[in-house]
């Protein structure tokens, strides 16, 4: 499986590349009222209209200002489209099968993360989309 690597502070994430469409740089945001708190935005982007989802929101993480080197990964699920907020995107590679664990068996408290990834580096979550903007839904 071919994953996109990014960080958000020093953590190592995953996204399945079958989900990514492309990786861009921050562009103008305009507010949109969202019974979601973790919809920050949407942006314009070709002319469709996509929702900016804050990561660090949905994953617990601290929060700070969008600077001009953070990026937005533009995903498609089912019938929508988003775009996440994350700081860098670090690089496209192989997820070979004995690198990945099942999170069940590590994290079982973590419903969102499919695999946990490891490498000499360090631990990266592999995170399921799906799973993470439905379960942020239905709070």
């Amino acid at each position: 499986m071919d994953i996109l690597i990014y960080t958000i502070d020093d953590q190592k994430f995953a996204l399945n590349l079958t989900s990514v469409d492309r990786v861009i740089l921050p562009v103008e945001m305009t507010p949109i009222h969202s019974p979601r708190k973790d919809v920050m935005g949407a942006i314009n982007i070709h002319g469709d209209v996509i929702p900016v989802i804050n990561m660090r929101l949905l994953l617990n993480i601290p929060m700070k200002e969008m600077d001009l080197n953070d990026h937005f990964i533009l995903c498609h699920m089912d019938h929508s489209r988003v775009a996440l907020w994350v700081d860098s995107v670090k690089m496209v590679r192989e997820a070979i099968e004995k690198e990945l664990i099942p999170a069940q068996e590590v994290m079982p408290e973590l419903d969102a993360v499919e695999y946990v990834l490891k490498d000499d580096e360090q631990i990266t979550l592999l995170i399921d989309l799906e799973k993470l903007l439905h379960y942020e839904n239905k709070k």
